[in-house]
């Protein structure tokens, strides 16, 4: 008796909910998804402007600029076009993760690959997930990726660690 009565009130209440989720659905629609698109530009507007306060020199001394985005509801991203490669930063859950490319190459390289190829500090190493850490590490080396970037010929990952090494090795 009781497994009768509890299929006759899934049989009454099931399309009960899913005549509501056919009234309200169109209502997220037009309502709630529009305003978290917006919200998600704010987000990454107010990235954006973090970014140019913890990274000051990329704007200041060598004039990069923010490519647009498309607004992601998961992540805010942000990729700054640097003259010769992108710098693109994600945040999600507070933790920011960074890849650089040169602009003719299919993939970047990951802040861990970039502190592993040019033997940054220990230090350093641990906080990979703060802007400030990128300001320190990138305004000694950027010299170094742009004149990198600029020869177009490394599309392969290990090929432009290898190199960016070997010049910041050189240059100390």
């Amino acid at each position: 008796m009781k497994r009768k009565t509890t299929n006759l009130l899934f049989a009454i209440v099931t399309p009960a909910l899913l005549g509501l989720r056919y009234v309200l659905s169109p209502i997220n629609e037009l309502v709630l998804k529009p305003l978290s698109f917006r919200l998600a530009k704010r987000d990454q507007k107010k990235f954006e402007r973090e970014i140019q306060l913890k990274i000051p020199f990329l704007f200041s001394e060598y004039s990069s600029r923010f490519l647009p985005e498309r607004a992601d509801l998961r992540a805010v991203t942000a990729t700054i076009d640097v003259g010769t490669f992108l710098l693109s930063f994600n945040r999600w859950r507070n933790e920011i993760s960074g890849y650089i490319r040169a602009k003719d190459a299919d993939l970047g390289v990951t802040l861990s690959e970039f502190l592993d190829a040019i033997n940054a500090p220990f230090y350093l190493r641990g906080k990979s997930d703060s802007l400030e850490t990128w300001d320190e590490i990138m305004k000694p080396i950027l010299p170094h990726l742009v004149e990198i970037c600029s020869s177009g010929q490394f599309s392969e990952r290990k090929e432009f660690l290898r190199e960016l090494k070997r010049r910041i090795e050189k240059s100390v």
